[in-house]
C-alpha cells in the first residue's frame, strides 16, 4: 500500500510569504497536471515519456539503476529551480525534474569516479 504522501494526487505547490514572524499561503496549487515530456521515443513506436510528476524518492532502488543500461530511466520528480518575477509583478515558478540530481549521484557512486575524470563527466552533463 502506498502511503498518503507518496500518492501522485496528493502533489501540489504551497507558496508563503512571511509576515513579521509568521507564514501566510498566498498559492497554492495541484502538480498532477499533463507537462512536457521528459522522453521521446518515436523509434521504438513507444512515444512521450514522463508527462506527469512524481512523487519523490530519496534513493532509486537497484531495479531503477540496473535498467538504466538498456533504457533511460525516467521518472520525473519536480524540485523547485527558480522564482522569477516579471515586469506586472507576477510570480513564475520553475520546476525541474529532481530525478536527476539522484541519478548524478548514483552514477559518481557506483562508477567510482577518478578525481581527475569529474570535469569531463560535469560538462557533459552540462551539455545534456
Amino acid at each position: 500500500m502506498t502511503p498518503s504522501h507518496q500518492l501522485e494526487s496528493d502533489l501540489k505547490a504551497n507558496v508563503y510569504r512571511l509576515d513579521g514572524g509568521s507564514f501566510t499561503s498566498v498559492l497554492s496549487f495541484p502538480l498532477n497536471y499533463v507537462k512536457g515530456a521528459a522522453f521521446e521515443d518515436y523509434d521504438n513506436g513507444t512515444g512521450l515519456h514522463g508527462t506527469k510528476w512524481n512523487p519523490w524518492e530519496d534513493v532509486f532502488s537497484n531495479t531503477q539503476i540496473a535498467a538504466m543500461s538498456t533504457r533511460p530511466l525516467i521518472h520525473p520528480q519536480p524540485i523547485l529551480a527558480n522564482i522569477e518575477f516579471d515586469h506586472e509583478e507576477s510570480m513564475i515558478l520553475v520546476f525541474n525534474d529532481g530525478s536527476v540530481i539522484k541519478v548524478v549521484q548514483q552514477i559518481l557512486v557506483r562508477v567510482q569516479l577518478v578525481p581527475e575524470l569529474l570535469p569531463s563527466i560535469l560538462w557533459l552533463l552540462v551539455i545534456f
